[in-house]
């Protein structure tokens, strides 16, 4: 079956093309759920480097080599069906083989490898995305995303309070309608599993984009000049910036009892205070990660923020941020513009603000006197490089 849509005039997929497009639009969970369930099963571990047959790979899942230690009775056809369904979403290879030499079809020994993205799923590697996989297709947050429509309608109700005091209707989140708590208490509660597969998710996330702040910026043109990160807290992203570039003097600014908790780190200067109270260490450029976040300020504080930063620069100074930027233009997003749309949606389960598009973040720097030199992708969708420097 092609891949290919014929389109209209207008560029409009047509009939079955647009039907079958459809349909693959709303069948995108079943490759999700099957890739939960592939994981769960410790297949990608089980493969490791080798090519194996179902019947090789039941006998180990039968002998308990995953995660449940107890011996169990493998549905051999559903392993299968996961399997080809893993191979043709590229999360496997697949091989055929005569047996004993015989040429007819029925008699091909099919077996199964990783390919370089399956290969991420394996437990203990460095980019262990079998975390994000567990994470976004348990049960918790999957069952959040059946109460979506009724949140954006108004009608998720909850009623809180006891009899005495009187109860009260709210429109609950989609998370706390689904599981009777939010987010945040249910990852605190007795919920290892849940935790661990999210924090691993979090420590992910963390570092990759600690690798795009590093990739996405050309740093060594800095050499020389004063960089301070507000609020770096523990100055990570500074400490690794110092690293490399030695020529740059690093400061990680924070809340006094932020960096005093901190171990001293070598080629960064660590510096408390508090952002609103107007007096910023001097510098020639900042950098902000994730500091600017909806969730973290009003837009009226984000301004004031912005205004001390734009006060404390030289006139040709820069401010460097690494937050998630949406696209202006969603029909034509591609790559981690993509990505981040989906993740956009997500948050919205757990109450998290949406990302600022490019338009949104233009019109709120110009409000502090600043504006915008360019914003650039990076290789994490959650962190885009936006530069700024004084109108």
């Amino acid at each position: 079956m092609s891949s290919s849509i014929s389109t209209a005039n207008d560029g409009e997929p047509t009939g079955s093309d647009a039907a079958q497009s459809l349909m693959e639009l709303a069948s995108r969970h079943f490759a999700s759920q099957a890739l939960n369930a592939f994981v769960k099963m410790g297949v990608p571990d089980i493969l490791g480097a080798d090519f194996m047959s179902i019947e090789q790979i039941s006998g180990l899942l039968d002998e308990g080599i995953s995660s449940n230690s107890q011996r169990r009775n493998v549905n051999r056809d559903g392993l299968l069906r996961i399997m080809r369904l893993m191979a043709a979403e590229g999360i496997l290879e697949q091989s055929s083989a005569p047996i004993n030499g015989s040429s007819s079809t029925e008699e091909q020994k099919v077996t199964f490898g990783l390919t370089a993205k399956g290969n991420l799923l394996k437990s203990g590697g460095q980019q262990a995305l079998a975390s994000v996989v567990l994470h976004w297709m348990e049960k918790p947050l999957w069952n959040a995303w059946a109460e979506l429509p009724d949140y954006v309608a108004g009608d998720c109700v909850v009623e809180q309070g006891n009899e005495e005091a009187g109860k009260e209707a709210k429109n609950a989140l989609p998370f706390e309608k689904a599981n009777g708590m939010s987010s945040d208490d249910y990852y605190c509660q007795e919920n290892a599993e849940s935790l661990k597969n999210a924090n691993e998710f979090v420590r992910y996330i963390s570092a990759e984009e600690e690798r795009a702040v590093l990739s996405g910026f050309n740093w060594s043109q800095l050499s020389g000049k004063t960089l301070l990160d507000v609020g770096g807290h523990q100055g990570k992203i500074m400490s690794l910036i110092a690293s490399k570039y030695p020529g740059i003097k690093c400061k990680c600014f924070d809340l006094p009892e932020v960096v005093s908790s901190v171990t001293a780190l070598e080629g960064v200067e660590l510096l408390g205070g508090d952002i609103f109270d107007g007096d910023l260490p001097s510098c020639d450029v900042i950098f902000m990660k994730h500091f600017l976040d909806k969730t973290m300020w009003n837009e009226e504080q984000t301004i004031q923020i912005l205004s001390s930063c734009r006060d404390t620069l030289p006139d040709d100074g820069q401010i460097i941020i690494a937050e998630a930027v949406l696209p202006d233009d969603c029909v034509n997003a591609s790559g981690a513009n993509r990505l981040h749309l989906y993740v956009d949606v997500l948050f919205l389960l757990v109450g998290r603000e949406a990302a600022r598009t490019e338009t949104e973040w233009t019109s709120l720097v110009e409000k502090a006197g600043l504006r915008v030199d360019w914003i650039t992708a990076t290789s994490a969708p959650s962190c885009y490089m936006i530069v700024l420097s004084k109108a």
